[in-house]
């Protein structure tokens, strides 16, 4: 039995960044009101304030803090105003020589001091919005959970088009094919993916892992990696969670628009290989090419005894011959097109209640030319392969997002929040190399296009008790994913490595049963649906003059999914009367029509009845969670959260049927202890524990020829979820602000 080490070596790209933006427009929608506004929070631990007072001074106007501790002030004319701002608990703080001009909204931020002597006049002139990169170290600094951000004040200055190119950009995160996240060094399978704070399923038919190249970086507001847990967020990882906040309501009308194009050295005007492919694959879509005839048997039919070999030969002619390689003189350079539009409208001023929404459509299509050298041993280090692989990539990434928000009052609002994303993939991979174990020297190709497409769909809303100051937060959503692998394709040809003398490749073609391996073809699709709802609420009281909180919620997930594959190869119908020399030749011209006959190759199918699954799976959970100041340095975050989990899966195995019915149940206890060096610095002890559950993938027979790694991807329906412990210690330091060590 052989130990298998397989070592893959893929080469950098040699970046030049061009990112050159030909064409940049933002303009207002409408015409602007004389306002100012902006948020008030607590100037120690960046906490925003509801309900706190601003008002005009010599005038009657004025407003009071919302939700969000937001607040908007519509003027009459333009001019030099004194702000008087007041919060039950803090000094009160005045604020002279705000000069705003005619049709301009002035953004003034506000920080209040608690059980502080009264400050003099003060003149705030810096901004501190959610996008700024500050604002970020702020929410990190004071966030109960050990967590690294990223601002979209950054991701709008880096040239990085997708998600997965700017969570490389955060500490302590790594990026594995430029879209797989990689937190603590553990595998892309120990992380989950959270979006506007609902979960994502897997992306991969393959694997339990996001794709984070599935979003377009323009629709992102910001990221936050969480790498400790508490009671009130998901509980299945080890290495941590990945937060994606898409793009607010705006607080003012706007309109954008931009082209830009990048390459780099490797890709950009050389040479590449590809093949023919769909009309409109640089939409990300497949025009129906690479499908399946419609009026194909399906699986039993094709199988079954009463299919003859003249039949399955007619059926091979019904599949397209593009088996064919094309070589291209120059590669064109990248391009993205980014549009986005949004507006803010008050519909009552009193009561402020507003209504907005922000509207962005995003396309970006990228080559990349990428090489790996692969090699196999065995268990005493042996060499069993050794493969060099060029592999050309084209991939598209589109998404579009409307985002609605409305404002009932300063203490209610509901947001609604859709997007949809496609990210298609087209691969050519061209292998040469040497199997040791067959004295073979090899060529091969791949022909793969996958297409994964994301709806996302999500309403919430927030409502604050002012008498009690009790917090209320609700919010139901539905993901959607669909994954397809129509028509993969593989080939290789060989020659006698021993003989010095043989100098032609010889395509290889199996007798009888197809492969998958050897002029094979796969077709797959997926398609999963997930419904997440939440519900919780907010406590504060006081223990000694110091704010304390409560937390408690329900959570409740449901997954649907679907799959199945069918594998077909061409296989050499009658040796005896093949003509052998066919294979020497190139793929077009081997698999011609006049070569599909009963003394050439027939289709054969190889779909197994572990080649299709249904599975399904709940979580129900429910959770509290206490924040208690002990003192005006020492914080505990602490709870416990339980959750009920089941999971089937339906599929077969060597013919049998195969059912997985389970049930877990689970109580996990965190606990966050924060202690304050000093008012920059901070000591972070967590104690936490978590699950690792096995995705739908790993627990079916499913298995899959994966053809860059050479191996097949095979799953246990033994695994049972693995509870983990988890211990932390951080010191962390904010020297001024933006700055982190």
């Amino acid at each position: 039995m052989y130990k298998i080490h397989l070592m893959q070596k893929v080469r950098p790209l040699k970046s030049i960044t061009l990112s050159v933006f030909l064409f940049f427009i933002s303009t207002p929608l409408f015409a602007q009101n004389t306002k100012i506004m902006g948020t008030v929070n607590d100037s120690k631990s960046g906490e925003t304030l509801i309900g706190a007072s601003i008002l005009v001074k010599t005038t009657t106007q004025g407003t009071s803090t919302d939700l969000d501790g937001k607040y908007t002030i519509a003027l009459k004319t333009a001019g030099i105003y004194t702000l008087v701002v007041s919060y039950i608990g803090y000094q009160n703080k005045t604020i002279e020589g705000v000069n705003v001009k005619e049709n301009q909204i002035l953004t003034l931020n506000i920080s209040l001091e608690n059980n502080a002597k009264l400050l003099g006049e003060v003149q705030i002139t810096a901004q501190a919005s959610r996008e700024n990169t500050n604002t970020i170290l702020v929410q990190q600094r004071n966030a109960p959970t050990l967590s690294n951000g990223i601002s979209a004040d950054l991701i709008r200055r880096s040239p990085d088009r997708n998600t997965g190119e700017v969570i490389k950009r955060v500490s302590g995160v790594s990026i594995q094919d430029n879209k797989f996240a990689i937190i603590r060094g553990l595998s892309d399978r120990y992380n989950i993916a959270m979006v506007n704070g609902l979960l994502l399923p897997s992306t991969e038919s393959d694997r339990k892992s996001f794709s984070f190249d599935l979003f377009p970086s323009s629709l992102i507001d910001n990221i936050v990696i969480i790498k400790t847990a508490t009671a009130d967020l998901p509980s299945e990882f080890a290495g941590g969670i990945i937060q994606l906040n898409t793009k607010e309501i705006p607080e003012q009308n706007f309109t954008n628009f931009q082209i830009g194009t990048s390459g780099n050295s490797q890709t950009t005007f050389k040479k590449n290989t590809n093949y023919k492919g769909g009309k409109i694959d640089f939409l990300g879509f497949d025009d129906g090419t690479r499908n399946l005839p419609k009026d194909f048997p399906d699986r039993a039919i094709f199988q079954g005894n009463t299919y003859t070999q003249q039949q399955k030969v007619d059926l091979a002619k019904q599949l397209p011959n593009n088996w064919n390689s094309i070589q291209a003189n120059s590669t064109a350079p990248n391009q993205a097109i980014q549009f986005s539009t949004g507006f803010n409208k008050t519909l009552n001023e009193a009561k402020q209640r507003t209504f907005g929404a922000i509207v962005a459509v995003t396309y970006n299509q990228s080559f990349r030319t990428t090489f790996a050298e692969r090699r196999q041993f065995d268990a005493i280090q042996r060499k069993i392969f050794q493969y060099d692989d060029t592999q050309f990539r084209t991939n598209v990434l589109g998404g579009v997002l409307v985002n609605l928000g409305f404002k009932i009052n300063e203490f209610n609002k509901i947001n609604f929040k859709n997007s949809y994303n496609i990210n298609a993939n087209d691969l050519t991979v061209v292998r040469q190399g040497e199997n040791f174990d067959n004295a073979q020297d090899i060529r091969g190709t791949l022909f793969q296009f996958s297409t994964n497409k994301l709806f996302t769909s999500q309403m919430s809303g927030e409502h604050f008790v002012q008498k009690s100051k009790i917090r209320l937060g609700w919010n139901v959503g539905y993901n959607g994913i669909y994954r397809t692998l129509p028509d993969q394709r593989s080939l290789v040809y060989f020659k006698d490595s021993s003989e010095p003398t043989d100098t032609v490749y010889t395509a290889y073609v199996p007798f009888g049963s197809a492969s998958p391996d050897y002029a094979g073809r796969f077709f797959s699709y997926l398609n999963e649906r997930v419904w997440n709802e939440n519900v919780f609420a907010i406590l504060p009281f006081k223990i000694k003059n110091q704010s304390q909180s409560l937390k408690i919620g329900v959570y409740s997930q449901s997954r649907n999914r679907t799959f199945n594959a069918r594998v077909f190869g061409l296989v050499i119908n009658n040796p005896s009367q093949f003509r052998f020399s066919i294979l020497d030749q190139t793929p077009d011209k081997i698999f011609r029509p006049e070569n599909l006959a009963l003394n050439g190759f027939r289709l054969d199918e190889v779909t197994n009845g572990s080649d299709e699954y249904t599975a399904q799976s709940t979580i129900n959970a429910a959770y509290f969670v206490f924040d208690n100041k002990i003192t005006n340095r020492l914080r505990v975050n602490w709870g416990l959260r339980y959750e009920q989990f089941t999971q089937k899966l339906n599929s077969f195995f060597n013919t049998q049927p195969l059912t997985i019915n389970s049930k877990f149940n689970n109580l996990l206890p965190s606990a966050n202890l924060i202690y304050n060096l000093t008012q920059k610095s901070n000591i972070r002890l967590a104690a936490s524990q978590t699950l690792s559950r096995a995705e739908f993938r790993e627990l079916a027979p499913f298995s899959f020829y994966d053809f860059n790694n050479n191996s097949n991807v095979l799953g246990n329906e033994k695994l049972v979820p693995t509870q983990v412990t988890n211990l932390d210690l951080r010191f962390e330091r904010y020297p001024s602000a933006g700055e982190t060590f």
